[in-house]
């Protein structure tokens, strides 16, 4: 077996692993974009409390403290659950960066093999046309 054919199997087994790295990423950045998503969500949700507990005292509307202390805390626990997304966010954000270096690697080791590959076909077609040269120069020179 000519050695640019044996590097076909190693060839298939590193775009298969390549393969599965980009998805691998594909899905860490599907990830970070619900993240980000539901993070604007929240900042929505944190926006429009703040709005209507704001066009409660501007227009002097009369509150009871029981009233004003469930939006306070809604308003914390929505300024927590941002705070918590943000960290979500910066995870997966390192996690991306983790899986695009793999990714790279996996990509140039399969264009490296292909590489060599063609190399070891170059050589063998070069040596192809010696032998074939060699035979045809055999045949002219030989004795009629």
């Amino acid at each position: 077996m000519k050695r640019s054919q044996r590097l076909v199997n190693i060839i298939k087994i590193a775009e298969y692993q390549e393969r599965k790295l980009a998805k691998q990423l594909a899905a860490s950045r599907n990830t970070l974009k619900q993240y980000q998503e539901q993070l604007a969500m929240l900042d929505l949700y944190l926006n429009d409390y703040l709005k209507k507990l704001s066009a409660i005292k501007k227009n002097n509307q009369e509150v009871t403290i029981s009233k004003l202390t469930i939006y306070h805390d809604f308003i914390q626990t929505i300024e927590q659950g941002i705070q918590r997304q943000q960290h979500f966010i910066a995870d997966a954000s390192i996690v991306i960066q983790r899986h695009e270096q793999e990714w790279r690697k996996a990509r140039a080791k399969v264009e490296s093999f292909k590489h060599l590959q063609q190399k070891f076909k170059n050589a063998e077609d070069r040596e192809l046309d010696r032998q074939e040269q060699r035979m045809i120069d055999d045949y002219v020179n030989r004795p009629r």
